[in-house]
């Protein structure tokens, strides 16, 4: 057992000892449906006065013991996590490749379940990247039991990742500037956490912030909070350890303070940071409005299929560059826009995959093992009356004098092109250059043939 290992194994001990239980009747645990987790426990939400002041007392004794700082040396350096694995895999290279295409040169640790879970070959491919692959299977005993869910998950690669600096990127963010200096900006120098706000709100109990201290008083119904854009964050382990801790034990028990902090499971991570700022009190640098663009129209109407969002550089004193893009309901995914009947399915070992893909074109949704063709919308989704279109509405980044998509391109081209590259299959590299052609002008392809 390693160091990290270590410190897990005694934060473990700490939440176990501390469990959201209510005492008397409503104590016994149930269980969650088996369509959720059936094998977590639910422990029951508050519904009185006395029963929220019960879990404030076991909140304010488990706060009272989280040490200030990480153990000595557990954590050192700069670098990038990020968490892999099923379906996130085809984002992360797209990820991966912009990171470097832009100049980045900081270590990536690369997360997974367990090495079944790894797609088959890749991390080997990723070593000459200056990309580790990591799996939480070998830093915690019961990981199905311990962190089942990708909420859980993004806040666990946090804790076991090697860096003291770590800046945490969702495999569907994609930097479009170097983020290598943030480090050294004054938003980071002064509180050791960055963050970017998010679209969305944070729906919490009127119990909630009385739970954790941050209200003296219960409220008498939900509450709006806006929320942080949990998909890239920038964080010191050594100054943000407590935040860091109470963010997992939140995360440590799902069943309870998921539903408690939001009322809409996706987000659940992001509230627990949010919650765990007020609680705790600690400063941080909160970055300004995101900016949303939308994604082009799958039938060539008026209607978009959504909206991505850009996140201002911290090292940018006027806050004018963009850093970071994230797409969120129609992602950069090499199989999920070029994929044809020439496509081959694969499934690690170890994992089961959804039964339906979440991305919906038009109203056409791909099952578990079927593959695009010519004619299903979501080939054509960028080539629909044999019209090539972009996937970023034009005219809102030309307006902003930025136009990331053709350098996303030319990585999703380098992904499906490169002969020893894990996604070279079938006639996506074609497929690929066949877009890019009709698309952009003064088009660079990877050196190779298909």
């Amino acid at each position: 057992m390693g160091p990290i290992s270590e410190t897990w194994h005694d934060l473990q001990q700490l939440f176990d000892a501390h469990p959201p239980v209510l005492t008397g009747e409503r104590a016994a645990p149930g269980r969650l449906t088996k369509d959720f987790q059936s094998s977590i426990v639910k422990y029951p939400l508050p519904n009185s006065a006395a029963e929220a002041s019960i879990l404030r007392g076991i909140h304010q004794h488990l706060v009272a013991r989280i040490p200030t700082r990480p153990p000595l040396d557990l954590y050192n350096g700069r670098g990038i996590v990020m968490l892999a694995g099923q379906s996130r895999d085809e984002y992360a290279g797209v990820s991966l490749g912009m990171l470097r295409l832009v100049g980045g040169r900081l270590p990536v640790e690369l997360w997974f379940l367990d090495r079944a879970s790894a797609k088959t070959s890749w991390c080997p491919q990723l070593v000459a990247k200056g990309v580790t692959c990591r799996f939480l299977s070998e830093y915690t005993a019961n990981l199905s039991q311990t962190f089942p869910f990708e909420e859980q998950q993004r806040a666990a690669v946090l804790l076991f990742s090697s860096f003291q600096h770590a800046l945490y990127l969702h495999s569907d963010t994609i930097p479009v500037l170097n983020p290598d200096n943030t480090f050294d900006s004054q938003p980071y120098r002064d509180t050791g956490l960055i963050a970017w706000p998010d679209f969305w709100q944070s729906s919490q109990s009127g119990y909630a912030d009385f739970i954790t201290g941050a209200r003296a008083e219960i409220m008498p119904e939900r509450i709006d909070y806006g929320t942080i854009d949990p998909t890239q964050l920038e964080w010191d382990k050594e100054r943000q350890w407590k935040l860091l801790v109470l963010v997992l034990y939140y995360n440590y028990y799902p069943s309870f303070f998921h539903p408690l902090l939001q009322d809409f499971p996706t987000r659940s991570f992001a509230s627990t940071i949010s919650t765990a700022l007020r609680a705790l009190q600690v400063p941080y640098t909160s970055m300004p409005s995101l900016t949303p663009v939308p994604m082009s129209a799958p039938d060539g109407g008026p209607e978009g299929s959504g909206v991505c969002v850009f996140q201002v550089s911290p090292s940018d004193p006027q806050l004018s560059q963009y850093m970071f893009l994230h797409t969120s309901i129609h992602r950069f995914g090499l199989r999920d826009l070029m994929c044809d009947e020439t496509c081959v399915e694969e499934s690690p070992v170890g994992y089961e995959r959804p039964t339906k893909y979440q991305r919906i074109i038009g109203t056409t949704v791909r099952t578990v093992g079927a593959v695009a063709t010519t004619t299903d919308p979501l080939y054509g989704r960028l080539r629909h009356k044999q019209e090539m279109r972009r996937v970023l509405a034009w005219e809102d980044l030309e307006a902003r004098g930025l136009d990331p998509e053709q350098d996303i391109w030319r990585v999703l081209e380098r992904m499906a092109c490169e002969p020893r590259s894990v996604w070279n299959q079938g006639a996506l590299c074609s497929n690929v250059r066949n877009y890019m052609s009709g698309t952009f002008s003064n088009v660079e392809y990877w050196r190779g043939e298909c």
